[in-house]
């Protein structure tokens, strides 16, 4: 028997066990283990110990791919919470912007300016100078009385934390106010009604006004104290005021008038308005 061939057996064998071999390399195996003592030997060694190293190698790649699986499913999980976790971050900036844009804080004295007008009719117009500057937020017109028991107004510009959107105020507007002059010569603040059609107040209980102010009541500059004389307002003035009026509806006294800028462009003070009744023109 040749070295060879148990060599070659020997390489053979575990292929034998696992019966990978084509017949005619199994009867080479079976042939040379019967007569060669040695190799018969190692072939029954071998027949003890490869079926167990395979279930060893079996179980470790069992326990390997269970291990993978997990991983994997760790990591799954862990990309899910890394979402959940973004989507919660842009939801508390998204919540954060959206308070800094709601909150409001009055705009610095030094950025606009307001003058007061009278018209020919006692009303009076403010005029709201932004330097050829738009700000977002919006101005208001509020009144208490001090210590002192005097009736002050404020006129202020409140503009939000954060601004988000475009801007929403003109550089420059006119308004007319509730507040009018009376025959001494002093501004009144009234319960009033407006009148649509006319474009005109009727004026209640009055409460005369001590100072109008500009601004709050820590950080202000006085625009007008009682007794004070008023410069007349220019007709262009008052064209570019009515326009911001409520609206002007379609009435048998006033049938050319055109509907005016709605909400956005509306008076700050909301004074008690009068349901408008729309009567029919006369047939011809």
């Amino acid at each position: 028997m040749q070295r060879n061939d148990c060599k070659l057996a020997q390489d053979l064998m575990p292929l034998r066990i696992e019966e990978l071999l084509s017949e005619e390399s199994k009867a080479f195996v079976d042939e040379h283990i019967a007569a060669c003592p040695p190799c018969a030997q190692m072939y029954g060694y071998m027949q003890a110990t490869l079926p167990k190293e395979k279930e060893a190698q079996q179980r470790e790649s069992a326990s390997f791919k269970a291990a993978m699986a997990q991983f994997q499913k760790t990591m799954a999980w862990r990309r899910i919470r890394y979402i959940l976790t973004g989507l919660l971050i842009a939801a508390l900036i998204l919540a954060l912007l959206t308070a800094l844009n709601t909150i409001r804080k009055p705009l610095a004295l030094d950025k606009f300016d307001i003058s007061l007008k009278r018209t020919q009719d006692g009303q009076l117009l403010e005029v709201w100078d932004y330097h050829n500057t738009s700000y977002g937020g919006n101005s208001y017109t509020h009144g208490g009385t001090d210590k002192e028991g005097n009736y002050i107004v404020y006129l202020n510009h409140e503009v939000p934390l954060l601004q988000l959107g475009g801007y929403t105020n003109a550089a420059k507007h006119y308004q007319l106010s509730s507040f009018s002059l009376q025959d001494d010569g002093n501004l009144y603040e009234s319960d009033l009604v407006f009148h649509y059609a006319s474009g005109s107040w009727d004026s209640g209980t009055s409460t005369q006004i001590m100072e109008i102010r500009q601004g709050t009541e820590k950080d202000y500059k006085v625009l007008y104290r009682a007794g004070d004389t008023l410069p007349a307002a220019e007709q262009m003035e008052l064209d570019a005021a009515r326009r911001y009026l409520p609206y002007a509806p379609l009435t048998a006294e006033n049938p050319a008038a055109t509907p005016l800028p709605p909400a956005d462009n509306a008076m700050p003070f909301a004074p008690k308005q009068e349901t408008p009744v729309l009567t029919a023109a006369p047939a011809n």
